[in-house]
């Protein structure tokens, strides 16, 4: 079967040469850096794919299909159902605008999250462009933007005024004082975190700021525990809008895509018959549960209780 195309000539805009990043996981405000131009090394060891039943807005879209569909999607886990009898358990999470990625989660379909994903312009997030807050798939014009993120999350659109925390400070908190300065060269062990932000550490790794080294934390997964244990004012919106602009206009094929659940379901809410006959339902890996010794003594932070009301299977 031929693919399916609709191709809209795009112009080459003129990028400027900047240095190479120092680090993968940069810090949020700092994703919106130019992309490094790809390889032919890199071009070389990744196969070529057959182009079935996939749509492109741009021409430039195609040449990047065979990368993104390399990438790893970052499938939510679902929190242990015995949080969803906890009133509290919902309403901390809903405050803090993160409900739909840890319980009630929208089915995933990889395919749909891809063509998503190669469609998406790296001028998605200017004002100035044609493809402002506009995502072109299968046809549809899917409207993305941290006002559609909170739309979906169900969170107000009131401007979050964040309170500028250095790295010690959340190392301080998320340790309690086990260690009071952030590792310049190496990330923190994951072994030195308090009982609440140890789950949040579990939570976060597979969810919020997914990675593998489950053993050590960086800064930004760091900060993130930092702003949901304490209750701070964080612009997950803008967080997550900004971690999906990541793969913009990428030729990487690392880094995990994050909240892929979270963008089919802003996809399957704008636009519900958008599903072919080609996608397939993510399987989602078992939810989230910790050892029941964790509920137990008279320390237990209110965080705590909040969010991970868990019982070991």
């Amino acid at each position: 079967m031929a693919a399916l195309f609709h191709v809209i000539p795009k112009k080459r805009k003129e990028r400027e040469i900047v240095g190479p990043e120092s680090d993968v996981e940069v810090n949020v405000h700092d994703i919106t850096s130019k992309k490094k131009p790809i390889t032919n090394k890199l071009a070389a060891s990744i196969p070529e794919v057959l182009i079935v039943n996939v749509s492109f807005h741009y021409a430039s879209s195609a040449s990047r299909w065979k990368y993104v569909l390399q990438k790893r999607l970052a499938v939510e886990r679902e929190l242990a159902p015995n949080a969803l009898k906890n009133k509290e358990v919902l309403e901390r999470t809903q405050e803090a605008g993160l409900l739909k990625t840890v319980c009630n989660i929208s089915k995933c379909y990889e395919k749909l999250v891809k063509e998503f994903v190669v469609n998406l312009s790296e001028d998605c997030g200017n004002s100035r462009s044609v493809d402002f807050i506009k995502v072109f798939v299968r046809g549809k014009c899917v409207s993305f933007s941290p006002s559609v993120i909170n739309k979906f999350s169900e969170r107000t659109d009131e401007a979050q005024t964040e309170l500028e925390v250095i790295d010690n400070k959340v190392c301080q908190v998320i340790t309690t004082k086990q260690v009071n300065s952030w590792p310049l060269k190496e990330k923190l062990t994951a072994s030195k975190l308090s009982i609440k932000y140890a789950m949040l550490h579990k939570i976060g790794a597979a969810n919020w700021v997914p990675t593998n080294h489950k053993s050590t934390i960086s800064t930004l997964l760091g900060r993130f525990m930092y702003d949901v244990g304490t209750k701070a004012k964080f612009d997950y919106e803008t967080y997550i809008f900004d971690q999906t602009m990541k793969h913009a206009g990428s030729f990487s094929i690392k880094g995990p895509i994050a909240f892929p659940s979270l963008l089919c379901g802003i996809i399957l809410d704008q636009y519900p018959n958008i599903l072919n006959e080609h996608d397939v339902v993510c399987k989602r890996e078992s939810p989230l549960a910790f050892h029941y010794k964790l509920f137990q003594g008279k320390h237990v932070p209110d965080i705590l209780l909040a969010l991970a009301t868990f019982v070991a299977k």
